[in-house]
C-alpha cells in the first residue's frame, strides 16, 4: 500500500492528544510477530518545532527528523 518515499501524515501511538505530522517514509519494517512499521523523516520544520516545544520530544529540523510510525497509525498519503 505505501512505499519508500511516500509523504504521509502519521498519528502518534501515544494517543489523540499529539497532533499528526507530516513525514516521508524511508524504510519498511516487517516482523516476524506481523506488525508493519516505517522509519520516517517529518518533513515540516513546523511539526518538530511543535513536538519539541510542545510536547518535549527531542526534534531539531532539519537533522534530528528520524521517527518510526506502525503502519497502523498512517492516517494518509499527502
Amino acid at each position: 500500500m505505501y512505499k519508500v518515499g511516500d509523504i504521509v501524515m502519521i498519528k502518534s501511538c501515544a494517543g489523540d492528544a499529539i497532533p499528526a505530522v507530516e513525514a516521508r517514509l524511508i524504510k519498511k519494517i516487517e516482523s516476524k510477530e506481523g506488525w508493519i512499521g516505517w522509519e520516517c523523516d517529518l518533513t515540516q520544520k513546523n511539526d518538530a518545532d511543535m513536538l519539541r516545544k510542545k510536547w518535549s520530544i527531542p526534534y531539531k529540523f532539519p537533522d534530528q527528523i528520524r521517527t518510526f510510525a506502525f503502519e497502523d497509525n498512517i492516517i494518509k498519503k499527502t
